[in-house]
């Protein structure tokens, strides 16, 4: 499991102004295999919301990530490396 910017129980469960506007979004993702894949999916994640959080469970195929962005970007921004975001 990767944890970006924060740890996972802050990502859940902030009240913190930083959060005010952003939304916690989850992802079940099919293709997540190894570390690469993981640090592929932050990385796009970044590039579109350098100020989300992500916390990627690779065992369940889970993607939390809390964004400004809506859910249909950071989809889009998964498939586009190459995984599969499943409705």
């Amino acid at each position: 499991m990767v944890v970006s910017k924060l740890n996972y129980s802050s990502l859940l469960m902030s009240n913190s102004p930083h959060f005010h506007h952003h939304m916690l979004h989850i992802f079940q993702v099919q293709g997540i295999t190894c570390g690469h894949c993981e640090k592929a999916i932050t990385e796009a994640v970044l590039a579109l919301d350098p100020q989300a959080s992500i916390v990627i469970d690779r065992s369940r195929g889970q993607v939390h990530i809390r964004s400004q962005s809506p859910a249909v970007a950071l989809a889009q921004c998964i498939t586009q490396e190459g995984y599969v975001v499943l409705p």
